[in-house]
């Protein structure tokens, strides 16, 4: 079994968990990700604890991360590079929260993201996952090849029309309830596999 060693642990939000668990596994990202932490840190919203799991990065990912100082911040390390998936199913684990926000480590949130999602979670509890839409930024090459119609729904009619096509939900952006982790991944699963046979045949 792979280890994953823990390097700072945080705080425990004065005894109490906190009601958002931010997930964010980073990879090779020591030019993106200060940013992406300082956008998280920067909420409006400031009741959360921010897993960050450094995946067995080789450049300096570790010393950009551990020069945040934030008592929220919980930091751990995989000894070795195990993946996205790997990483994201062992960072459940460590979500104390009743909701997990997702984050990439190359990625930017509003100042308001984290405000207006618990906002929705909590008046609706019929909601299980809560998206946002983005704004493409960086290679433009890599950005040119994410589909118009991906991540820009207007209205549920059309977001149920592309799900055939597109998962229709931008990972970094989603909030979603802790308690249907593993029926949301089926689903995605899934739909990732559909999408498979639609391209592939």
């Amino acid at each position: 079994m792979v280890k994953m060693k823990a390097v700072n642990n945080g705080r425990n939000m004065g005894g109490e968990f906190p009601l958002v668990s931010v997930l964010m596994p980073a990879y090779n990202a020591e030019v993106t990700v200060v940013e992406a932490m300082q956008s998280i840190l920067w909420q409006t919203y400031p009741h959360f604890e921010f897993i960050i799991i450094n995946d067995g990065s080789t450049d300096a990912t570790r010393e950009r991360i551990l020069s945040v100082s934030d008592a929220r911040i919980r930091y751990y390390e995989n000894e070795v590079n195990q993946g996205l998936v790997y990483t994201l199913n062992r960072g459940i684990d460590l979500c104390r929260g009743k909701y997990i926000a997702r984050m990439d480590a190359d990625d930017i949130s509003l100042p308001t993201r984290f405000e207006k999602q618990v906002e929705v979670m909590e008046k609706s509890p019929n909601i299980i996952v809560c998206g946002t839409e983005v704004s493409l930024f960086g290679d433009l090459e890599i950005v040119k090849k994410v589909p118009d119609r991906a991540y820009r729904f207007i209205s549920a009619e059309e977001f149920q029309k592309n799900l055939v096509l597109e998962s229709g939900i931008a990972h970094p952006s989603v909030m979603m309830r802790k308690a249907y982790w593993m029926n949301i991944t089926c689903v995605m699963m899934l739909i990732i596999l559909v999408r498979r046979i639609i391209n592939f045949g």
